[in-house]
């Protein structure tokens, strides 16, 4: 039995946080008491009780992949790749220089839309030279 085929009976949406989750292994628990244990993806050795001490292990291991709290009135967690892709994707069909990531207005964009999008005190994608290197991985 893995993670994927528990059912959930909760009325929460479920965290981005367990996309970041392996399933256990034969010899792992699935549980602990009534709670999911998350096993990480990419430290193979490393478990947790909750997805708070998952995603703080994620942003200060992994911060390649870690998990962008987005503030908006629904409790939003976005995926920071999805979100750096989805800057990337408008940067290119809209032929907007790479600059845009360093604009104060389009900082006062994600403000007037009520998101916090940063990582270690930054925007995810702050310099435009982040711009390109996104570019190549999204489109290679």
């Amino acid at each position: 039995m893995d993670i994927s085929t528990l059912s959930i009976t909760s009325s929460r949406t479920r965290s981005a946080v367990w996309e970041h989750a392996r399933p256990a292994l034969d010899c792992e628990l699935i549980k602990d008491g009534r709670s999911l244990i998350w096993y990480g993806k990419y430290c193979p050795d490393y478990s947790a009780r909750s997805t708070t001490t998952a995603k703080n292990h994620l942003r200060s291991k992994h911060p390649e992949n870690a998990i962008v709290r987005v503030e908006a009135a629904a409790g939003l967690e976005v995926d920071r790749q999805e979100l750096i892709q989805a800057i990337v994707k408008c940067i290119v069909r809209y032929d907007l220089p790479f600059r845009l990531v360093e604009w104060p207005e389009f900082h006062r964009i994600l403000e007037i839309a009520n998101l916090t999008l940063t990582k270690d005190n930054g925007l995810v994608v702050s310099h435009h030279s982040s711009v390109s290197k996104a570019m190549n991985q999204l489109y290679d």
